[in-house]
């Protein structure tokens, strides 16, 4: 099955954003990423949404992580406020050229009007004062925060 295959079975609410297959590693797979026999998933998630994923996954043991693979994982969450300068504002927060051009994942915005935390969907618009939240490698969201 494909990642979206999985999610299709059961909305899980946790997000996979890196897949270790053997020496290869996967950061911020799409939904159309194929899983294989032996692949070690990263999830991003509440306890709740992770443990309704390995629910689903419950008899293959290879999409649980290990020890061995924990040195590996070089993804970072990290936050930040949109100023008047952002070329975000203004923008829908599910934006896939976002991971296209940058490499991160945009998996929550805080609007700044009433504190409210927000799953990134096409009708959320970025703005001003917004503080959004990216998952990504060190490297490209150091380059995303200089470019927003």
């Amino acid at each position: 099955k494909n990642i979206g295959e999985i999610h299709r079975d059961k909305d899980t609410g946790a997000l996979v954003i890196q897949i270790i297959r053997g020496s290869k590693t996967i950061d911020l797979p799409t939904k159309e990423q194929i899983l294989y026999p032996e692949d070690s998933l990263i999830l991003l998630g509440s306890d709740e949404q992770i443990k309704s994923f390995s629910l689903i996954s419950a008899n293959d043991q290879a999409l649980l992580q290990d020890d061995e693979n924990r040195e590996r994982i070089e993804m970072k969450l990290l936050q930040f406020t949109l100023d008047e300068t952002s070329s975000f504002v203004g923008q829908p927060a599910n934006i896939t050229s976002i991971r296209d051009k940058f490499g991160v994942l945009i998996v929550g915005v805080e609007k700044s009007k009433d504190n409210s935390f927000l799953r990134p969907t096409s009708s959320i618009t970025m703005e001003k004062g917004d503080t959004v939240w990216v998952v990504g490698s060190k490297k490209n969201i150091e380059t995303c925060f200089n470019l927003a």
